[in-house]
């Protein structure tokens, strides 16, 4: 059959926290993992189901599923967070920075691995197959306040 869609084979994390003067601290995540699986499809309903999920067949050789990976995946997360004491009341003020290093993860969302002429039945390779030209998550800010009470 074939690896899950969800078969990560290596995969890293680190998490670090520091406390520092004045009641500030920063934390983080760095995560680095391999890329996910997927497979390679036919451009046509080589099964006549009605659907064009088919594994593509290339020189009498069908696909195994989950054949192919996705590049490596990386972010680094950031946390600064600043403490207050008020009437008793502690109140944290932070500033979240996900993918901190704007780390652009590119990946693939051209998973057919051929087109077939419809009049020959000519099947020609697709040259962008597999191109990881989609990028994933920017850098993005979150703002929050805790109160403990």
């Amino acid at each position: 059959w074939g690896p899950s869609a969800f078969d990560v084979r290596h995969k890293g994390v680190a998490g670090f926290t520091w406390d520092l003067p004045a009641q500030f601290m920063v934390s983080g995540i760095v995560l680095i993992q391999s890329g996910t699986p997927y497979t390679a499809l036919s451009d046509q309903d080589e099964n006549g189901d009605g659907y064009y999920t088919d594994r593509a067949e290339w020189e009498g050789v069908r696909f195994t599923r989950n054949s192919f990976r996705q590049p490596y995946y990386r972010t680094v997360d950031l946390r600064v967070a600043k403490g207050f004491s008020l009437r008793g009341i502690a109140l944290d003020v932070m500033l979240d920075v996900f993918n901190a290093l704007d780390a652009e993860n590119r990946y693939t969302d051209l998973y057919t691995y051929y087109t077939t002429d419809t009049a020959t039945g000519v099947k020609t390779r697709r040259e962008d197959f597999g191109n990881p030209r989609v990028a994933g998550q920017p850098r993005q800010f979150q703002i929050g306040i805790r109160f403990q009470f």
